[in-house]
């Protein structure tokens, strides 16, 4: 029996979450389902333990690799790959119980090619899921069952993130768009995603969050060190997607989409990076990836973030320690607009609580006042004085006893 879905998980030395992960899979509630795992030279146990869970399920697949890259291992997956629809999960990552009947489900209704859902992230240090709503921007995608990637706005590349575990795929469209992964280090997932989303003609999106993104210390692909020893796979792959974009006749629709994405990129990597690591990624986007995109040949109204053309005209002109200088200037000068304005909010609230206690102390006088008004009535009233009339000749017996017991 065909499978409904595949699903293909790269693993690499990923043993202290890999059963849990596996768990995550296994346990669906879609039971049709093929698990091929692909072992990228792991040194650790994780190859025997998935070698274990494929004597246990016959659901479970395992292939071996030497060590190359998440992309290759994902590119030995789909090779092998029978299900209808495809899905793709880190080894650190999990899936909600749920996940691949609900994608499946709403991909067989609709009659889609992706369906793209949320997805949130597992705080693992602090035991804590976190809501991540902008991996799936629900305002930038129409409200239809079913529409194509043009139908996106205003940015395809920022309604949905380049990963592929918060997606399902169908195969057959996969297989003839000729789509595989770049093997490279970091963002080698991009070119495919993109790739699948832009030529898409029906999409569909799942406003749940069904997958969770394990978020660790140390230990992660998407860690600084990574990145500085892999600043030329970011470049890789956004000349990669951008030459399909030209290719597939794509780049009036969605050339000012990419280019804007492209700048947020480097900005997002800069801001990731410390050291001489920043400094070399700053001159590399400086001296050749600037022109290399197009950044340098269009106009302020281009852009769709002010502040990051701002910040791209710094990086065309200012040597590095400039451009650092800059930095902590703004970043000062931010510092002292949240001070001022957090003194002005307190201002404000001590203002208001300053009312609030007035309006009390007003009340109180107020009920003070009525109290003493209600006392006064009383003692001036006939049933008061007759009161105390009667009561008069004993209180003259009571305090003669007092009296003579204090002598």
């Amino acid at each position: 029996m065909t499978p409904r879905v595949s699903v293909i998980v790269p693993v690499y030395n990923a043993m202290p979450h890999l059963q849990e992960c596996l768990a995550s899979i296994l346990g669906q509630s879609l039971r049709n389902l093929e698990v091929i795992c692909v072992d990228d030279g792991s040194t650790d146990d994780s190859l025997s333990f998935l070698q274990e869970q494929a004597r246990q399920d016959r659901r479970v697949t395992v292939l071996e690799q030497p060590h190359s890259s998440a992309g290759a291992a994902r590119n030995r997956g789909l090779a092998l790959a029978r299900g209808k629809y495809l899905s793709f999960l880190d080894a650190d990552d999990l899936f909600a119980g749920t996940m691949l009947e609900t994608a499946y489900d709403r991909a067989e209704a609709m009659s889609v090619e992706v369906v793209c859902f949320g997805a949130d992230r597992y705080v693992q240090v602090e035991d804590r899921f976190e809501s991540t709503p902008w991996t799936l921007k629900l305002e930038q995608f129409p409200r239809a069952d079913v529409f194509s990637s043009e139908d996106i706005r205003p940015n395809v590349f920022r309604a949905t993130l380049g990963w592929t575990w918060d997606k399902l795929f169908l195969r057959d469209y996969i297989r003839r768009e000729g789509l595989e992964f770049q093997d490279i280090r970091i963002h080698n997932d991009m070119f495919f995603v993109y790739s699948a989303v832009l030529s898409a003609q029906r999409i569909a999106i799942i406003d749940k969050v069904l997958v969770h993104q394990r978020v660790r210390p140390f230990g992660s692909l998407s860690t600084s060190a990574v990145k500085a020893t892999a600043l030329d796979c970011v470049a890789d792959a956004l000349e990669s997607t951008r030459n399909r974009l030209v290719a597939k006749g794509q780049d009036q629709v969605f050339g000012r989409d990419f280019r804007n994405y492209a700048l947020s990129l480097f900005l997002y990597h800069l801001d990731s990076l410390e050291g001489p690591a920043r400094e070399e990624l700053y001159r590399r986007i400086q001296g050749d990836w600037i022109r290399r995109f197009g950044l340098d040949t269009v106009d302020e109204f281009y852009f769709y973030r002010p502040d990051e053309y701002e910040r791209l005209q710094d990086m065309r002109f200012l040597p590095y320690e400039r451009y650092l200088r800059c930095e902590r200037l703004q970043a000062e000068s931010a510092r002292q607009a949240a001070v001022a304005r957090a003194n002005r909010v307190n201002a404000s609230r001590l203002k208001t609580q300053l009312s609030r206690a007035n309006t009390e102390l007003a009340r109180a006088k107020k009920d003070a006042q009525t109290s003493r008004a209600d006392a006064s009535a009383v003692r001036s009233s006939r049933a008061y004085l007759l009161g105390r009339l009667l009561l008069g000749p004993a209180r003259l017996v009571r305090r003669a006893a007092s009296a003579r017991r204090r002598r």
